[in-house]
């Protein structure tokens, strides 16, 4: 098995690795798919507001789920908003897999945002299709990290049920400076459905 802190995107379920392309940034990622997330279940604490609609609806075998919502984490200030996929939680951890308590993060040092729970993919041939794209600025609104869709060499697509938890973890590092607060956007979409999608915003200061 693969060492899954490379640059790029590690999948247990299958043991494969794909590197994204003209991934120049020494600011590193992570994701991380199926039986490595389950875990995580132990961050059911952390503390976050959910507000939702969902409505299902099914119709000659066809299954449909609308959903819109928000969640807020309390402790670290990070807000997710949902449209078309419905989701369980959303956790901010450190690089224990340990809730965080506020946005501060050490100079090399990790944090994650993990999903749980991803439903409502538009299935091709029975497989998802999930995006993530990732993006990180400084307070001028300078890239730190600008990457539009780590999944991008999949054409494939995943089984439902790996889909369905999905782990991005920045590690920090240069040009990133101590003292100085950062703006991070992680973005879940459905490349088969242009309305789904899963937005996490969050700041994030350097110690």
């Amino acid at each position: 098995m693969k060492n899954p802190y490379i640059r790029g995107v590690f999948l247990p379920d299958v043991g494969t690795t794909l590197a994204p392309k003209n991934m120049t940034n020494p600011t590193l990622f992570r994701i991380v798919t199926a039986g490595v997330c389950a875990a995580l279940w132990a961050c059911s604490g952390s503390s976050s507001r959910t507000e939702a609609d969902s409505t299902r609806v099914e119709t000659e075998g066809f299954s449909f789920n609308f959903s819109k919502g928000a969640k807020l984490d309390g402790a670290t200030g990070a807000k997710t908003r949902y449209n078309g996929f419905s989701i369980e939680s959303v956790y901010i951890v450190d690089s224990t897999d340990t809730p965080m308590d506020d946005n501060r993060i050490s100079l090399d040092n990790t944090f994650a945002i993990v999903y749980e729970g991803i439903d409502g993919y538009t299935l091709e041939n029975g497989n998802a299709f999930p995006g993530l794209s990732l993006q990180v600025t400084d307070a001028a609104g300078g890239y730190i990290l600008n990457e539009p869709d780590l999944f991008g060499g999949s054409t494939d697509g995943y089984d439902p049920g790996a889909a369905a938890v999905l782990r991005g973890t920045v590690t920090t590092g240069k040009p990133m400076k101590r003292g100085e607060t950062y703006h991070c956007v992680m973005r879940i979409f459905d490349k088969r459905n242009a309305e789904s999608e899963i937005v996490t915003e969050m700041d994030f200061t350097i110690d």
